[in-house]
């Protein structure tokens, strides 16, 4: 008995050790960094010209009074992904309830926020969303390089010494862009581990860049 105990023991060890590799280590894209491409797949059809009725078969109302020209929008999976889209009111008339039939006028961006409320109908922040803003939190002009690389690592593509394009290694979609003040390099690299945050963007969702 005891020895079917620890066998069962280190399988529970080994998994809660496998469970999340080290940071820095880019990962397999997780169910809930799929629920990241579905919705940036879902808000790339957001187009002018593309009616409410169609746009409301993806996302769902963001808690708040919906106003007849534009509309705030969660994922239904991900109450932290976020759709701000515009429309005419040419179907509804001004001063009139939203219509299915309103059209989009200008193309939106899924963006990341935090949400006290969810939308109804929303769930809450999915887990890959929620890791990767706070992980962002952590990080603040004056923070070394050495410090952001905990957390988050290089996209592909181009690279600059004092700008840095980087990926959540829980998700892949979830980026940050990072300006550095640059400190002398002992190794004749162009840049150190002591360089330090001079800005840094919001967490934002985009494809990931190719090498």
């Amino acid at each position: 008995m005891k020895s079917v105990v620890a066998v069962l023991a280190a399988v529970a060890a080994a998994f809660a050790l496998n469970a999340l590799p080290p940071r820095g280590v880019a990962q397999r894209p997780s169910y809930s960094c799929e629920v990241v491409e579905q919705a940036l797949a879902a808000s790339e059809r957001v187009k002018p010209g593309v009616r409410r009725g169609e746009i409301e078969r993806y996302f769902v109302r963001d808690r708040g009074v919906a106003e007849p020209g534009r509309t705030r929008y969660a994922h239904p999976h991900c109450g932290c992904l976020k759709l701000t889209v515009e429309y005419d009111n040419a179907s509804s008339g001004a001063g009139a309830l939203p219509s299915p039939d309103d059209k989009v006028t200008a193309k939106p961006k899924l963006s990341v926020e935090r949400s006290a409320k969810t939308a109804q109908g929303s769930a809450p922040c999915c887990q890959a969303v929620q890791r990767a803003l706070l992980d962002s939190d952590k990080l603040k002009p004056g923070v070394r390089r050495s410090e952001v690389e905990k957390y988050f690592i290089q996209d592909g593509g181009l690279q600059f010494p004092d700008k840095g394009y980087y990926v959540h290694p829980r998700c892949n979609y979830l980026k940050l862009t990072i300006e550095y003040d640059l400190e002398p390099s002992t190794t004749g690299s162009p840049t150190s581990p002591d360089d330090r945050v001079k800005n840094l963007s919001a967490l934002f969702v985009e494809r990931p860049t190719k090498d």
